[in-house]
């Protein structure tokens, strides 16, 4: 569907290949095992997803070491979870702790209830905790200027 009709979702054919061989990429990179296409059809709401969000969950799948446990459920959780939010019970995890258990936790009201600022401060006081997830984050998210 995607293919056949892009210009339902505003996009060029040359917008949907880009952000298709750049999920691939980061798929290989992050032993994801599955394509940017099979991905695209299931998920489409991926196609206006950040690329930085893109690598930051690839990085979290890969912490948790699920390999072919990977599955479409999964990302689009992590998609629709506020990338804050995920960082927070990422940062704050357990050992024993299963990918679903930080879904779970990201979006409890406990971390909900806290501000973006608030968010963000905790992110950059842990940024050790997140290696380089961090950088992409910030590269990816900068801070806006105050509005006056």
């Amino acid at each position: 569907m995607i293919e056949s009709l892009p210009t339902i979702l505003g996009l060029a054919f040359e917008n949907i290949d880009e952000k298709r061989n750049f999920i691939n990429k980061v798929n290989t990179q992050y032993n994801i095992p599955m394509t940017g296409e099979f991905i695209m059809e299931k998920l489409p709401l991926i196609i206006g997803t950040k690329k930085g969000k893109i690598v930051i969950l690839a990085r979290l799948l890969r912490e948790y070491e699920l390999g072919n446990q990977i599955n479409t459920n999964i990302i689009n959780k992590l998609i629709m979870t506020n990338i804050e939010s995920l960082l927070i019970a990422f940062i704050s995890r357990k050992s024993n702790e299963t990918i679903q258990d930080l879904i779970k936790h990201a979006r409890s009201q406990e971390i909900r209830a806290i501000s973006k600022d608030e968010k963000r401060n905790i992110i950059t006081a842990n940024e050790n905790k997140l290696n380089k997830i961090a950088d992409v984050y910030f590269k990816s998210y900068p801070e806006k200027a105050n509005k006056i």
